[in-house]
């Protein structure tokens, strides 16, 4: 993974943040946080949590949806969110799914180390960029919720306001004609 220069690690950052604060109006400082993880680290660790017959209890247990079909965090790594109802939907099939993202949590990601090195280079970017696009108030940095080093859940008023159920899918790892029907499908709806 080439994460480029300074300045281009630090426009993907804000590219992110405003997607994220665009998208989601509602989120709070652990989304973004977690927006920006996702997309340097990838799913790869998840895939200790992951399972084919939670994915399934998840899919079709989960009546109400209301994020997008797909959102994507590329930038770092060819990285979308891809919401689970494309399975219900029948978009794509449950094992062409499960399958995409279990192999993108077998994709070397970027390891932990690499992304507290990461971190520690831009997280005082994060929380400038947060505060200059009048995403979060300038004293969200003082607030300590979690230690940013780690994966993290989305906040409560995220869980609350989008229901999100989605996996992080290399999309290159879906067949094309998913891609495609994703992508139309992320066009018509204004993402």
């Amino acid at each position: 993974m080439d994460i480029g220069s300074g300045h281009k690690r630090r426009e993907l950052i804000k590219k992110l943040l405003l997607q994220e604060s665009r998208l989601f109006s509602e989120a709070k400082l652990i989304d973004y946080y977690k927006v920006i993880f996702q997309a340097f680290r990838g799913p790869s660790h998840f895939i200790n949590e992951s399972s084919l017959e939670f994915l399934r209890e998840e899919i079709y247990l989960t009546n109400i949806n209301k994020y997008p079909i797909l959102v994507d965090i590329s930038g770092f790594h060819k990285m979308w969110r891809v919401n689970v109802n494309v399975v219900s939907d029948g978009i794509i099939s449950l094992d062409a799914y499960a399958e995409a993202h279990f192999n993108t949590c077998r994709e070397k990601q970027s390891d932990e180390i690499r992304w507290l090195e990461f971190w520690e280079k831009e997280q005082d970017y994060f929380y400038e960029c947060l505060e200059s696009l009048h995403i979060l108030s300038s004293d969200t940095k003082d607030i300590g919720i979690l230690d940013f080093t780690v994966a993290c859940s989305h906040s409560g008023s995220y869980h609350k306001y989008y229901t999100p159920h989605y996996r992080l899918i290399n999309y290159e790892l879906l067949p094309s004609d998913v891609v495609q029907v994703l992508q139309d499908i992320n066009i018509r709806s204004g993402n």
